[in-house]
């Protein structure tokens, strides 16, 4: 009976709301809305609340192709770009256009926070983003994430609007970089639903056999993104580095809105709305939060504004610590209610990808973070200058990052492909720790090759691999897990270089350059250094920034020297070309 009410039940409605009900789409002409908990479960329903979508017949797949497909993946790499504007560019779109929010704030002890506020949330919420994909429609969910992330865009983007000019009014101005570090907070929150949205989309809309292909598409984007980001930030101005995300993300909106419609042979887990705020885990949230904001103010001030030794920094290391554990107790209590749900962290080869993409993400961030540093500095070239110095670094990441989708999944092998791009990464960043202040071009072209190679190799696969060996019922938690531990390999990576870098700039201004006020360098910043010092000042200086970078590249040869060994926690077993209908890796 179940079955033939099933199959006589018509198409769902062309715009359908989120959770929408069987019941709903059986009474599409109907105009109010359906009650609040028969948007995610049926009522008729006893038990625990939980039912899935048509379980009692399996859909026909209707994956999206020709010219539906094209329309979807312009969308999602649109989408996908304006995250990886501030994800992946090392000399990102915000980075450039600091010196300018700067200059009209006059907030420079602040200036962390532009970036780490992104970084936070997009962390800090891409599993919760994982449980709503999973319980919800999926077009809706990924759209209202959209629209989080646009208004965080205008928020940074009318922030000028508030200010007032005079001196008088400063706390009003500080006021403002508040409200910037706020936008770009709501930035992170509604980047990580669609970052980890449009790799769902993907993977369930598409011809399996195209997924691999098209997956790496998306992850070459971030290299596109990379070398775009700078260009925008040093063309535009600061206002309007912030209102391009409204101009690309309009047309991303409407083009869904309008061509795209899940697959009906993608299932939702049906859950009532208490459950769906408890599967959410808020408190798991708030934990993550405000650990890693203890870790990161940690850092900022360590060495730089305090002592190591302060009983602010301690204080803010001895709670992080504590928060962090208090996070992996909640974790494993909430059972698959947590943002990292226990049973999926139980698998070997969903841990392997794990770990291995942050420690991939935790060696790239500080090397290509600080390469612009190294431009600017030693050969005195501007920001906009760096960024495309950079080319030899996201070229053959660009090029090797779009072969290593299709190529892992055709290999089938995945541990020996990541433990050689791995390998490739760790000698390109020991290749680009020999660089100094005499370093030929010949060297920082070679040099960065050879990272981007081994970066392209290994960063994006293991979210290939989650996808390809995870039943689909799980995909969007498996997913999003991966994408977890991305995001904080990369807050780390990013965060430790940072105060790495600037202990060892401050510690060795002293010996290198006497003399020469520590102040006035931090203040001056690297591309000004050859315009206000000469000679033996100048060489000294050049030589404490050498001394900062190198200790901050440490960590890359590190961390990519340990995710050569990472791949072997994971199953000795050959991708499956085909979804598992059950877990065996």
């Amino acid at each position: 009976m179940a079955a033939s009410t099933a199959a006589t039940e018509p198409p769902p409605p062309t715009l359908p709301p989120p959770f929408a009900t069987p019941e709903h789409a059986a009474n599409q002409g109907a105009a109010p809305p359906p009650a609040v908990d028969s948007m995610l479960v049926d009522p008729e329903k006893g038990g625990d609340g939980l039912s899935t979508q048509d379980e009692d017949k399996e859909e026909e797949p209707d994956f999206a192709t020709g010219l539906k497909l094209v329309v979807l993946m312009t969308s999602l790499l649109l989408c996908q770009f304006l995250v990886a504007l501030d994800i992946a560019s090392p000399q990102s779109i915000i980075a450039t256009a600091i010196p300018k929010i700067t200059n009209e704030f006059h907030s420079l002890d602040q200036v962390g926070w532009y970036g780490s506020g992104f970084l936070l949330t997009l962390a800090g919420f891409v599993s919760l983003w994982g449980k709503a994909f999973k319980h919800a429609n999926i077009k809706w969910v990924f759209l209202t994430s959209i629209v989080i992330f646009e208004l965080g865009s205008l928020i940074c983007g009318t922030y000028p609007a508030f200010a007032e000019p005079t001196t008088k009014w400063r706390r009003g101005v500080s006021k403002n970089s508040t409200t910037l570090i706020v936008g770009r907070a709501i930035q992170g929150f509604g980047g990580a639903g669609m970052t980890s949205g449009v790799y769902l989309i993907v993977s369930v809309s598409a011809v399996q056999k195209l997924v691999p292909g098209l997956l790496g598409l998306l992850s070459g984007i971030f290299s596109v993104a990379s070398v775009v980001g700078p260009l925008l930030g040093g063309a535009f101005t600061d206002r309007l580095t912030f209102y391009i995300n409204l101009i690309i993300g309009a047309p991303s909106i409407l083009f869904l809105i309008v061509f795209y419609q899940p697959p009906r042979h993608h299932k939702i887990e049906r859950i009532g709305w208490k459950e769906f705020i408890l599967t959410l885990d808020l408190p798991g949230v708030a934990l993550i939060l405000a650990s890693l904001t203890c870790f990161i103010l940690a850092l900022e001030y360590g060495g730089a504004t305090k002592p190591w030794n302060s009983g602010t920094v301690i204080g803010l290391l001895v709670a992080f610590g504590v928060l962090a554990i208090l996070f992996i107790v909640l974790e494993v209590y909430q059972g698959d209610r947590a943002l990292l749900v226990g049973r999926l962290m139980k698998r070997r080869t969903i841990v392997a990808c794990a770990f291995f993409v942050a420690m991939i993400n935790f060696s790239f961030f500080p090397l290509a973070y600080n390469l612009p540093i190294y431009f600017q500095a030693v050969n005195g070239v501007s920001p906009l200058a760096s960024g495309i110095r950079l080319l030899p670094t996201i070229l053959p990441m660009t090029l090797f990052s779009l072969v290593s989708a299709p190529g892992i999944v055709l290999v089938g092998w995945y541990q020996p492909w990541l433990m050689t791009g791995a390998a490739v990464a760790a000698i390109g960043s020991g290749l680009v720790y020999m660089l100094g202040i005499d370093s030929s071009k010949a060297h920082w072209i070679g040099y960065q090759i050879v990272a981007g190679i081994g970066t392209g190799l290994a960063m994006q696969p293991p979210v290939i691999i989650a996808n390809a060996i995870t039943p689909k019922e799980d995909n969007s938690m498996a997913m999003s897990n991966v994408l977890f531990f991305q995001f904080i390999g990369g807050t780390f990576g990013i965060s430790m270089a940072q105060s790495i870098f600037s202990n060892g700039l401050i510690n060795s201004l002293p010996e290198l350059a006497p003399g020469v006020p520590v102040a006035e360098v931090l203040n001056i910043g690297a591309f000004d250094l050859q315009q206000v010092f000469s000679g033996d000042a100048l060489l000294g200086v050049l030589k404490a920034y050498m001394a900062g970078l190198h200790n901050a590249w440490i960590m890359s040869i590190a961390g990519a020297s340990v995710a050569v060994f990472v791949p072997l926690i994971g199953a000795y077993r050959k991708l499956p070309k085909t979804p598992p209908k059950t877990w065996d890796y």
